[in-house]
């Protein structure tokens, strides 16, 4: 199904419903109309949940340039080790002057 078919599917049921119909075909209109109506909530939610991890999916990614791509690897590989800068504590104060590392 695509996105925006979902209106062809619920106009179905409303021509369906405004003609002519027995006890039966009525009961299993309504039940078509029902079935749709909790198919379109689902399918909403389905669509939202798709478009969030549209950013992650390899279309995203491949249109990507490498320097974003490096500047995303590196900013992930930042965070997981929670130093904002490779080799430093967080919080240690500014690098020494002389350019030697604190030991």
């Amino acid at each position: 199904m695509q996105r925006d078919d979902m209106w062809l599917w619920v106009e179905t049921g409303e021509r369906w419903q405004a003609q002519d119909l027995n006890a039966a075909e009525a009961a299993k209109v309504d039940q078509y109309v029902a079935a749709v109506d909790a198919f379109a909530a689902s399918y909403t939610v389905i669509l939202a949940l798709a478009d969030e991890l549209a950013a992650g999916t390899i279309e995203a990614t491949l249109a990507k340039s490498d320097l974003e791509l490096g500047v995303e690897a590196l900013a992930g590989a930042l965070a997981r080790q929670g130093e904002p800068v490779p080799g430093r504590v967080a919080g240690a104060g500014p690098p020494p002057a002389d350019g030697q590392r604190h030991r």
